[in-house]
């Protein structure tokens, strides 16, 4: 008669680590193109450096898209300085007259809409921006 030793359910080291290498590999081959899109994605464009007004205003309207108060009384402030450095920068006064808006001042941020509509009446995001302005002063 011969003794074999008792057969545990664990299978053998081997192929635990072949399961399991076979396992991280197709999870980082999932991964890989995540990664990959992230970096694409980025704000800064590759060889290129922002300015500190870029990095200001970026800034600035990550924080006026926040629901909370202090972060939107911080975003118009930093859009305030913002625009009196640089009043005919467009992308910095869309964002400052949405910033307005939200923070309860409709008629201003409207008036501040319309002059850029004057400089250029084909966008789409001016009008509908000016549109949201106007119908919470509830002109319909």
């Amino acid at each position: 008669m011969s003794t074999k030793p008792a057969r545990t359910s664990r299978p053998p080291r081997r192929r635990f680590l072949a399961v399991w290498l076979c396992a991280a590999v197709y999870a980082l081959g999932l991964c890989l193109p995540v990664v990959a899109q992230a970096r694409r994605a980025s704000v800064v464009p590759p060889n290129r450096t922002i300015s500190d007004f870029e990095a200001e205003r970026t800034l600035a309207s990550l924080l006026g898209l926040r629901d909370d108060a202090p972060s939107v009384e911080e975003a118009w402030r930093r859009l305030e300085k913002l625009h009196a450095r640089l009043p005919d920068d467009t992308p910095t006064t869309l964002e400052y007259a949405r910033v307005m808006g939200k923070r309860g001042d409709a008629g201003n941020a409207a008036a501040l809409t319309r002059r850029l509509l004057e400089r250029d009446p084909a966008s789409l995001e001016l009008h509908l921006l000016l549109a949201d302005l106007e119908a919470g002063q509830g002109h319909y």
